[in-house]
C-alpha cells in the first residue's frame, strides 16, 4: 500500500512539473502565424545588406540599411567604428576618408531588450589614377610583409591558390600568410587579390569545362575572398595549346569556358570586389585564345608581356620583354584587335632575365634582376637590358615602358614578381614605376 500511495504521489508531481514547464516555454499554436508550427517560426535577425567584407577607394561611400527580419517590436539602434559610437540612427553612410580596415558594427535592441547585432569589415584603398600592381608569391621572402615598398604600389596579387578538377581549390602556400599580408597592404592602402591558376595548374581546364565543378569554384573563391577580407580575385589561366595558326579546337572550347568562369564570378561576386586577369599577350601563337567579350566581365587585364623566348626548348637567343618587338605590338593587339579599353589595359613587365648557355639558343635560366646586380658589380648593369648571354630590363626601359603607359592613358603597370627587385637607391625597378606614374 505504502508503494502504491508513493508512486501515485510521484506521477502527479511530474504532471505538474511538466505543466509549468509547457506554460512557461511555449506559446499557443494560436500565438503563431497561421499555418505555421513552432518548429517553423524563424528568430528575429538582422541583415546589413552588405557581405562581411567591403572595399572602398579613397572618398567613397556607401550607404547601409539594416533590415530587421523576423519582428515587428520597436528598436534602437547603435553603430560603432573601431569601438567608438558614432551615430543612433537606423541607417547609416559611411565615407572613406582613411586608409586601412574599419571595423563597423551595428547593435539593436528592442522593447522586449532582446539584442541583435552584425558587422562589417571596410578596407578603403588608394584612389590612384594608374596603377602599380606587383605579384607575390607564397614562397617569396617578402610574403610576410616585411621589405614591401607599399608607397610604391596600388594593388598586389598574392600567388597562387591553385585549382582542382572537381572545383575545390589548394590554398597551402598562401593561407598562414595571408592574413598578416591583408593587414599590412590594407594599413598602407594597397588592395590585395588572390591570384588563381598560374602555368602548371593542370587540373583548371576540366574544372572549368564542367559547369558542376566551375560552379563549385566560383562558390570557393568568393568564400575564399570574403574569408580573407580580400579586394578580389586575379584569375591566371595557362592552359592553352596554341600554334603559329593560333588557337586549336580544343582551345576554343576552353576559350567559351573561361568567359563563362568570367561572367559566374563577376555575376555572385559582391560588385566592390575586383576581378581581373592575366592574360597571354602574344598576337601570333595564340591568337583567339581569347575574343573581345571576355574583357567585358573584368575590371582589368594584365598582359603577360615577356617570356617570348628562353622557357622551351627551341627558345631563340634574346630578349624575352623588349619594347619594340614585344611591348609595343602586345598592346596594339588588345587595344586595336580584342577591343580592349585603355582603362582597362594593366601591361605586364619582367623583374627578372633569362641566361643562355651559348648563342645558339635553347632552353635558358631564369635570374632574379636583384641577382644579375649583384653578380655584375664593377659594371651599371642597371642601365643596361643585356650582359653577355643574360637579357633583362633595365630601368631606362622600365622608365620608357612606364612613360608609354602614362602618355598613352592605359590603366596601368603589372609586375612579375616585386621580391625579384633590387633596393638599392637609384637601382629599383619598382622605385623608376612609381617615380614615372606618380
Amino acid at each position: 500500500m505504502k508503494k502504491i500511495v508513493s508512486s501515485t504521489i510521484r506521477l502527479w508531481i511530474t504532471c505538474v512539473i511538466l505543466s509549468v514547464m509547457l506554460s512557461f516555454c511555449g506559446k499557443s499554436k494560436g500565438d503563431l502565424p497561421e499555418n505555421q508550427s513552432e518548429i517553423e517560426q524563424e528568430a528575429a535577425k538582422i541583415d546589413l545588406g552588405v557581405s562581411r567584407s567591403v572595399t572602398l577607394k579613397m572618398n567613397e561611400s556607401i550607404q547601409i540599411s539594416p533590415v530587421i527580419k523576423n519582428d515587428t517590436l520597436a528598436y534602437s539602434f547603435s553603430w560603432k567604428l573601431n569601438g567608438s559610437e558614432v551615430s543612433q540612427e537606423k541607417n547609416y553612410g559611411f565615407e572613406a576618408l582613411e586608409v586601412g580596415d574599419h571595423s563597423l558594427k551595428l547593435t539593436a535592441i528592442n522593447s522586449e531588450n532582446q539584442i541583435l547585432a552584425d558587422s562589417v569589415n571596410i578596407a578603403v584603398i588608394k584612389n590612384s589614377e594608374f596603377k602599380v600592381m606587383g605579384y607575390l608569391p607564397g614562397w617569396s621572402n617578402l610574403s610576410y610583409s616585411s621589405g614591401v615598398k607599399w608607397e610604391k604600389l596600388t594593388h598586389v596579387f598574392y600567388a597562387f591558390i591553385t585549382v582542382n578538377s572537381e572545383g575545390s581549390i589548394n590554398d597551402t602556400e598562401v593561407k598562414d600568410k595571408i592574413s598578416g599580408l591583408v593587414e599590412n597592404a590594407h594599413n598602407n592602402g594597397v588592395a590585395v587579390l588572390i591570384s588563381v591558376g598560374g602555368a602548371g595548374n593542370a587540373e583548371f581546364s576540366p574544372c572549368i569545362l564542367n559547369s558542376e565543378s566551375r560552379t563549385k569554384l566560383v562558390k570557393n573563391l568568393i568564400d575564399f575572398a570574403i574569408k580573407y577580407k580580400l579586394d578580389g580575385i586575379d584569375l591566371d589561366y595557362e592552359e592553352w595549346d596554341g600554334s603559329d595558326l593560333g588557337a586549336s579546337e580544343k582551345d576554343l572550347l576552353r576559350r567559351s569556358a573561361l568567359e563563362n568562369l568570367y561572367k559566374e564570378l563577376r555575376a555572385q561576386l559582391p560588385k566592390d570586389k575586383l576581378l581581373t586577369a592575366a592574360v597571354n599577350a602574344s598576337w601570333t601563337w595564340y591568337a583567339n585564345c581569347f575574343n573581345n567579350t571576355m574583357h567585358t566581365y573584368l575590371d582589368y587585364v594584365g598582359l603577360m608581356i615577356y617570356d617570348f623566348t628562353g622557357t622551351w626548348a627551341a627558345s631563340p637567343y634574346g630578349q624575352h620583354s623588349c619594347y619594340n618587338e614585344h611591348f609595343l605590338p602586345s598592346i596594339n593587339h588588345w587595344l586595336n584587335v580584342r577591343k580592349l579599353p585603355k582603362a582597362k589595359l594593366i601591361a605586364g613587365v619582367p623583374f627578372y632575365g633569362y641566361t643562355f648557355k651559348n648563342t645558339d639558343g635553347g632552353l635558358a635560366e631564369s635570374i632574379r634582376y636583384v641577382d644579375i646586380l649583384s653578380q655584375n658589380p664593377g659594371i651599371d648593369a642597371h642601365l643596361l637590358d643585356n650582359i653577355g648571354n643574360t637579357f633583362y630590363n633595365g630601368t631606362i626601359t622600365i622608365k620608357n615602358k612606364s612613360k608609354y603607359i602614362k602618355d598613352n592613358n592605359l590603366g596601368g603597370i603589372m609586375i612579375w614578381e616585386i621580391s625579384q627587385d633590387s633596393n638599392d637607391v637609384g637601382k629599383s625597378l619598382l622605385d623608376m614605376i612609381a617615380e614615372e606614374l606618380k
